[in-house]
């Protein structure tokens, strides 16, 4: 778990998380590792200041042919289990064709829960290559 709020015992790698999808013709939803924006009352710290960044990687008309759909989603909680109080925003639906790549930037709200992963679901009409695909999440400064 990677915690941006005491990035000088990291290195910038520590700082970035990825998922791929599910294997070509499987439904069902991956998670990148979590995300821990520490303790957001530690002195000088303004969480606001910070923003999450998500990589939508390139994908082909072969990955997601007609009828497949992929959606990804930021999800927060102040539970690192992710067990309750999750959060979800829609950061992108994806649906049957090629699309390029895009990033798209979230600020993180003051009162931010401390937790934060990526949910990359899909349905079962996906193909080919579609688990090669890397979905990106790391914080901005």
């Amino acid at each position: 778990m990677a915690d941006i709020m005491n990035p000088f015992d990291q290195t910038d790698a520590t700082l970035r998380v990825a998922v791929s999808p599910k294997e070509a013709g499987t439904a069902g939803t991956n998670y990148s590792p979590t995300l821990d924006l520490g303790p957001c009352d530690a002195p000088g710290v303004r969480v606001a200041d910070f923003e999450l960044r998500v990589s939508i990687p390139e994908l082909t008309a072969e990955q997601t042919p007609e009828g497949a759909t992929v959606s990804v989603a930021l999800e927060s909680s102040n539970d690192a289990d992710f067990a309750t109080g999750v959060e979800t925003q829609t950061v992108a639906d994806l649906a049957g064709g090629a699309s390029e790549a895009f990033c798209v930037r979230r600020r993180i709200p003051a009162d931010a829960p401390r937790y934060w992963r990526l949910a990359v679901e899909t349905n079962a009409a996906t193909s080919g290559t579609i688990a090669d695909a890397v979905f990106r999440l790391e914080p901005t400064f």
